[in-house]
């Protein structure tokens, strides 16, 4: 016989069904929040234990510091224009100073000199390279390099590369009797004068690197040349130096004689000579050759004789270098001492001095 169920029997089934589904969705929820908890712990605890590492790149800077030392003995620090270049006056001696900084083991530095790039040595932070530069007219920072320079050419390991001799004209050798005179100071290989020429304050030895300055050459003179001289025998006295050359602008009689100039010209670097620099110019003085014909003779006591009388060149409106040629006395004064003197030179009964200008 069939046993019946009954309601409540069917009750408690369904309950616990129920239950049961309750009770594993429970145990599913917690797994999985273990599960969660400890993910979040290991992805937690693996980044507390990685260290920070901090990435340094290596740096290398250099600075070029120009100096001069003024008249007074002071060191001045010179200052680039605008575009970061550095224009230079001639006959000036600047000193550049590159040093380096950074943290890196070494590098070099870049620089141009007049448009030329030159690659330094290898300059380590702390340390510095420095070197002089003389009638070179500009220069520019380059840039600093980190590591080792690879060019062959244009390497500067600090020598005097930069000092370019002075464009001037300078007695040709030691056997030159040429006397170069700029404004009162005299340069020649022969020292051993009878007299110092008037109005000369200093005798020295040339000297190729001294420098010079002058608004005008109106007091600039070559003598201790020999008289009826030619405009070719004046390179047997004196030459030219650095890159430079001089032409004979001859007088008005056409010759190298008194009154003439040698014009000394600094190349520009192109073939074009108009371009080239007029340095400075001399006249040319031969003692007791006043007309400028190179020869000592009765025109030149002729035309003494009517200065003494007229004073047209040696009055007011001086013709220095007429003057200068005339005045055989020595005394600045151009007088009947310097006509009889004369006269007694073209008798040939005294000599005329052409490195002094003095005839006795």
């Amino acid at each position: 016989m069939k046993k019946l169920l009954s309601p409540s029997d069917k009750s408690n089934r369904k309950g616990n069904a129920l239950l049961s589904a309750i009770t594993m969705s429970v145990v599913m929820m917690l797994a999985c929040a273990v599960c969660l908890t400890g993910a979040t712990w290991a992805w937690w605890t693996a980044n507390a234990s990685v260290q920070t590492v901090e990435i340094v790149t290596a740096y290398y800077e250099t600075e070029l510091v120009v100096t001069y030392v003024d008249s007074e003995g002071n060191t001045v620090v010179f200052e680039p224009d605008e575009n970061g270049q550095y224009n230079f006056e001639k006959n000036v001696r600047y000193t550049a100073t590159i040093t380096a900084s950074g943290n890196a083991s070494t590098g070099f530095a870049t620089f141009k000199v007049e448009g030329t790039e030159y690659h330094s040595i290898q300059i380590a932070p702390g340390d510095s390279i420095s070197f002089d530069i003389l009638n070179y007219l500009t220069l520019e920072e380059g840039e600093a390099n980190w590591g080792t320079s690879s060019a062959d050419d244009n390497v500067f390991d600090g020598d005097l590369r930069f000092i370019r001799t002075a464009v001037k004209l300078v007695p040709k050798d030691e056997n030159s009797t040429a006397m170069i005179e700029r404004d009162g100071v005299v340069e020649t290989y022969n020292t051993d004068l009878a007299a110092t020429p008037v109005g000369v304050t200093e005798i020295k030895e040339a000297n190729e690197y001294d420098t010079y300055d002058a608004d005008s050459y109106e007091t600039y003179y070559v003598y201790g040349l020999k008289a009826n001289i030619t405009e070719e025998e004046i390179a047997d006295y004196v030459r030219v130096t650095g890159d430079g050359y001089y032409e004979v602008e001859l007088n008005n009689t056409g010759k190298a004689g008194t009154g003439a100039i040698i014009a000394v010209y600094d190349k520009n670097g192109t073939e074009d000579q108009s371009d080239d620099i007029l340095v400075e110019k001399f006249y040319i003085i031969i003692f007791g050759d006043i007309d400028g014909d190179t020869d000592i003779s009765t025109n030149d006591t002729s035309r003494l004789n009517t200065e003494i009388r007229t004073r047209d060149w040696s009055g007011d409106s001086q013709i220095k270098y007429l003057v200068k040629a005339a005045d055989l006395d020595l005394d600045t004064d151009i007088s009947t001492n310097d006509l009889a003197r004369l006269n007694s030179a073209i008798r040939l009964t005294i000599e005329i001095d052409q490195k002094t200008g003095l005839a006795s």
